[in-house]
């Protein structure tokens, strides 16, 4: 669930479209995502937004890493957002600490904020977060977020139309956990 939680945050940092169109490319076995939903579309950041998230955890899980990919539309097509104050297309080690890292230090001045909602979210549900992950159901239904100011220097991400896949890997054996890929604009 912790990878739950690290995908919706990094990817609230560029999500608004008409719709939430995501499809999950992976890891069915490990976790499953039944349902998630962020309206309304197109986001603003100050502003706010409502979240829907119905995911099983079908295995215990003892820790992944995670590789977060996003691609903006240019005319050449679309090209990969480089990591930067550990936002955009990075790597994270070790998500069972990812969550705390993330509200302490408050990553690309926008995430600690998000990150914190929506952990008291998961708390407030019954989502036991701390790993090894047991097997649950974890439903977060139209929980409301308030979403910061993006910071000047993050402005890159404010508009117009991505990409994003997260992929979790577990730490000890590298098979897949969940794979999750999305495309949304920006206004």
């Amino acid at each position: 669930m912790v990878s739950v939680s690290l995908c919706f945050a990094l990817v609230l940092l560029a999500v608004g479209s008409d719709a939430t169109k995501w499809k999950q490319c992976g890891g069915q076995d490990y976790v499953l995502m039944n349902k998630l939903d962020i309206s309304p579309m197109p986001m603003k950041f100050p502003g706010k937004s409502t979240f829907t998230l119905d995911a099983t955890i079908k295995q215990v899980l003892n820790g992944s890493d995670s590789t977060i990919t996003i691609k903006r539309s240019t005319f050449l097509g679309y090209i990969r957002i480089p990591c930067i104050f550990e936002v955009g297309s990075c790597t994270y080690k070790d998500t069972c600490s990812l969550p705390k890292r993330m509200m302490s230090e408050n990553w690309g001045g926008i995430m600690g904020p998000i990150v914190t909602q929506v952990m008291d979210y998961f708390g407030k549900a019954g989502a036991k977060l701390d790993c090894p992950l047991p097997k649950q159901n974890v439903l977060l239904d139209k929980v409301d977020l308030k979403l910061p100011t993006i910071p000047t220097y993050m402005t890159f991400l404010a508009s117009g139309d991505y990409q994003v896949q997260l992929m979790n890997k577990d730490k000890r054996d590298g098979k897949t956990i969940l794979c999750i890929e999305m495309d949304f604009s920006i206004a």
